[in-house]
């Protein structure tokens, strides 16, 4: 099972199970897929930060230029507009409404016992790439 298959067919089932429309795991599936991009590239240049201290100041006096001094604001407005990003480059890509069937097909044709280690599959990467952002954020 790829991780898409296992992304977008564990939404569709879920969803389906509880009596609803199991088309709505397309658009649950885009908007972890964007969280978890953006987790991943805040990891990056986490850790290129850490790797190399004047990447982290020149983007330090970057955003503080641009922005100022206030933290939330900046992380608001990056956020949602390289979400946005994502989330348009994701829709158009690799969350097509043709590769979610695709996807969904392949997951529901697995044996039960495959399609329940679904969610192991999705929130390992997720956990780790969460933790090592956070570990590298308090390391700067």
């Amino acid at each position: 099972m790829t991780y898409l298959e296992a992304l977008y067919g564990s939404q569709y089932d879920e969803i389906k199970r509880n009596g609803k429309d199991g088309n709505k795991g397309r658009l649950n599936g885009n908007i972890f897929l964007t969280a978890f991009l953006i987790m991943f590239f805040t990891t990056v240049i986490l850790a290129l930060c850490y790797l190399v201290p004047q990447i982290s100041n020149g983007l330090g006096r970057l955003l503080s230029n641009t922005f100022g001094n206030n933290g939330k604001v900046t992380g608001k407005l990056l956020a949602i507009v390289f979400g946005g990003i994502f989330y348009f480059i994701i829709n158009k890509t690799i969350g097509t409404q043709e590769n979610f069937i695709h996807y969904v097909d392949n997951f529901l044709a697995y044996p039960e016992d495959t399609r329940n280690k679904a969610a192991k599959m999705l929130l390992v990467p997720f956990f780790v790439v969460l933790i090592l952002m956070f570990l590298l954020a308090f390391l700067n």
